[in-house]
Formats: C-alpha cells, structure tokens, sequence
C-alpha cells in the first residue's frame, strides 16, 4: 500500500512538471496554426486580387473593394465595406508595362523635349486602398508624377480610375517601377513576355500577430 501511495505522489510530481511544458506547447501550435492560416489568407487575396483586377475589375469603385475586402475576413478585415484609413490592411493594384530600347517604336522624345523610359517598367495603372502607413509598395506605387500624370486630371474627367495617361507613362521618368525583375527583360520576338504587353501587378499587406506580412501576384 505504502508503495503504491509512492508511486502515486511521484506521478503527480511528474504531472506537475510536464503539465506547464505540454501547455506551452499546446499554445505555441496553436498560435503557430492560426498564424498559418492567416498567411495563407493574404495569398489567396492577392492570387483573387490580380485575377480579378486582371479581368477588367473596377477597382476604383467602393463596391468592387468592399468585395475583394470580404476575401480578407480572416485578417480581419471590415465585411461591408472597403478598407479603410484605420484598418489593418493595405492593397496596391498596379498595371505595368515594359518599355524596350527603342521606345517601342513611339518616338525617343515627346513633344515637351523629355526622353523616353527606355529599359524600364512603368505604370499604366494604380489604384490602393487601405491603410498605407501599414507597408509601402515594394516597386513604388503610386509613382511619384501621381496625381498630375492621371488620365482624368489631364482630360478633365470627372472620373478617376487610376488610369496614367500613356504619353506620360512612356515619357515622365517619375512613373518608373521600382525593384522589377520578375518578368526578366521582355524583347521582341523572343519567348515570353513582351514590350507594351501589360502586367497586372497586386500587393497587399495586413497584420498578422504582432508582425505585417506581405503577399503579392502577378496576372
């Protein structure tokens, strides 16, 4: 009796040590497996962000925003509307193109005496909403010429939806992609993409934990 009393105290000894160790644990592959998961959402807003932006999706417009937020509900992101200013995401829509050296066949320089972006990517395109402050676009959107180089300012339109006018994508040196490389160096006639062949370019943001992770996608 004396013996298994024994046996019976050391068992609970031992509990008591392994008890907080197999808590930790417990919580450590918790947090690990909700922080997974919540990466795994970012990806699959920008892979759904780039395909629909891609397919001719509006994204100026609030409705179409507030559905692609929807897509980030895990990261909590706001269900009914856009994100805004305040909350803890971040999403950059750039279409690019690639400028050859030979301007793509459009003259060397335009009309105001500027040279062309020759051997560079430029935007065609950028629209961002959300909180900025949480992470800057990594291939520096919106271009610095934003909003002077934007196709409503230039033609008065009373719309605006992010489109840069095409004189000075090709020839405003401040409407450069920054840190590029993930479509090589188009050239004509060559396998792969192509000079003035357009890339739709999304990167979002958002918290996860105490860290800002970062995705983007290429369409």
């Amino acid at each position: 009796m004396k013996r298994r009393k024994r046996e019976s105290g050391n068992a609970f000894v031992e509990l008591a040590f392994i008890l907080p160790i197999l808590t930790s644990l417990f919580i450590g592959v918790s947090v690990l497996g909700v922080r997974l998961v919540k990466e795994l959402a970012l990806t699959q807003v920008a892979r759904d962000a780039a395909s629909m932006y891609a397919r001719s999706v509006d994204f100026s417009m609030s409705s179409n925003q507030a559905l692609l937020t929807r897509v980030g509900t895990l990261l909590g992101w706001p269900q009914t509307t856009g994100l805004r200013s305040t909350d803890p995401g971040v999403v950059y829509l750039s279409k690019i193109m690639y400028i050859d050296g030979t301007c793509n066949g459009l003259p060397v320089t335009d009309s105001k005496g500027r040279t062309c972006n020759k051997n560079t990517w430029v935007f065609l395109n950028t629209i961002i909403f959300g909180n900025t402050s949480i992470h800057t676009s990594n291939f520096g959107a919106p271009p610095a010429c934003i909003s002077a180089c934007y196709e409503s300012v230039i033609d008065n339109l009373s719309t605006n939806q992010g489109d840069i006018n095409v004189n000075e994508a090709y020839y405003n040196s401040q409407d450069k992609v920054s840190n590029f490389t993930y479509l090589g160096t188009p050239a004509t006639g060559t396998p792969g993409f192509q000079p003035a062949q357009v890339a739709n370019l999304v990167e979002v943001a958002a918290h996860v934990g105490t860290n800002v992770n970062y995705a983007f996608a290429l369409f």
